[in-house]
């Protein structure tokens, strides 16, 4: 936000682009390209593809084991390898029974995890959404002013042009043809602020979309028919929604829900799982092929597991925090959205529709004034100077309330499509 601040402050539309590789784009576009080419959210994906395998791991049972007893060499019978009639060998095959839920248990949270993850490539998402829509909004009204200074640094051009053989006949003051120019000078060094905003916000475009080539804003981007519903709705209407909506606040409530999961596992495993065993004895036995069942029982004469189950029990307070804190965090965030878009919205309603437009024409008749002499230089240079801090004033608006209205949807935990 503390680049998107600096932007705004220097804001000015569309500029003069090479011949080649020129790429005009909309919001439309930025949008497919953020969600489908941007490497970080791909990345993202697989994780919580990983998780759910990882997730499906821990609900396998435990193989049987087999163990295989063969004698090598006797030396009461000096017998190498004696495996018949009168010859030993022994046979087990043991499974364990997981009798106390632990793993399912563990299989639950695991799940729980990769959901939670989930929710974050959503969120994260959102972000990257909106983060592309204030470097493509900068952009598209970066165009606009600098048509609009173009136009009137063609105007001046023309007016120097004339002033300067009028200086050289002696008929205009030096001091006069000098402001002149000093003027010229301020709005060409505004019109290269607006550039090089405009190279910085194609160059943050391009990161985030993955597009290369010169981009060119192709149209507003953000719909504002919603916007009267916005600034009039109720704050706390808007915050149980966002509450119930917004990705990070699903995912910090699985990763609660994870977490009591593992503590319901770490207290389980305290539980012994017994094991069941099938011996098969030749003769090594009090009888001959000797076939039994042993049954496994762990003691539990230690809790083994007393400190992992009294850390899984804190974790549960630990995300319950951290659940809390982002609640109230979107609690926070909107509120302060709809005010500033409030704020905005009603800065920009002062401004008339059609003001530039009227500025621009009223630029080339106070010109053709100062040129007939019925406007004076001091006249003539504080409109010209009022007019482009108005024109910069006005874009920045358009654009910061284009903004507002995507920052209000994205703590709203709205869909990317509807940014």
């Amino acid at each position: 936000m503390a680049i998107l601040s600096v932007l705004l402050a220097t804001l000015g539309g569309i500029i003069s682009v090479p011949a080649f590789d020129t790429t005009s784009v909309s919001f439309t576009d930025v949008r497919t390209a953020v969600l489908s080419r941007n490497n970080l959210l791909l990345a993202e994906r697989y994780e919580a593809k990983a998780l759910y395998s990882d997730s499906k791991q821990l609900g396998l049972y435990d193989n049987p084991q087999l163990n295989v007893e063969l004698p090598v060499y006797a030396g009461g019978r000096n017998m190498w390898f004696e495996y018949g009639q009168n010859g030993q060998y022994y046979i087990s095959l043991q499974q364990s029974f997981p009798l106390s839920g632990a793993r399912n248990a563990m299989r639950n949270a695991g799940e729980l995890r990769a959901q939670s993850v989930e929710d974050d490539v959503q969120q994260h998402e959102r972000e990257l959404v909106f983060n592309a829509l204030q470097s493509y909004v900068v952009l598209l009204y970066g165009q606009q002013s600098f048509v609009s200074l173009s136009n009137q640094l063609a105007l001046l051009k023309s007016l120097i042009d004339g002033i300067n053989e009028q200086l050289a006949r002696g008929n205009v003051s030096l001091r006069d043809a000098l402001r002149i120019k000093a003027t010229y000078y301020a709005i060409n060094a505004l019109r290269t602020d607006v550039k090089n905003v405009m190279h910085t916000a194609r160059s943050m475009l391009q990161i985030a979309t993955g597009m290369t080539g010169y981009l060119v804003a192709g149209d507003a981007g953000t719909d504002t028919t919603g916007l009267s519903a916005l600034i009039s709705a109720d704050i706390e209407v808007l915050v149980e929604r966002s509450i119930s909506k917004r990705a990070d606040v699903q995912s910090a409530l699985l990763a609660m829900h994870a977490a009591e999961a593992e503590s319901m596992a770490e207290h389980r495993k305290a539980i012994p799982n017994p094991s069941l065993s099938v011996i098969y004895d030749k003769q090594g036995n009090y009888a001959r092929d000797y076939l039994a069942l042993a049954l496994t029982v762990p003691l539990p004469t230690t809790d083994r597991k007393q400190y992992s189950s009294e850390a899984a029990d804190v974790r549960i307070q630990e995300y319950q925090a951290k659940l809390e804190h982002i609640r109230s965090t979107a609690r926070a965030e909107v509120i302060a959205a709809i005010d500033r878009l409030r704020t905005v919205s009603n800065e920009l309603s002062e401004v008339e529709s059609n003001y530039i437009q009227q500025s621009e024409e009223l630029t080339q008749g106070i010109i053709e004034n100062y040129r007939r002499g019925n406007v004076s230089l001091l006249e003539f240079v504080d409109f010209i100077e009022t007019y482009n801090v108005s024109l910069v004033r006005i874009n920045a608006l358009k654009a910061q309330r284009a903004i507002s209205i995507s920052y209000v949807h994205l703590v709203l935990g709205d869909d990317p499509n509807e940014i």
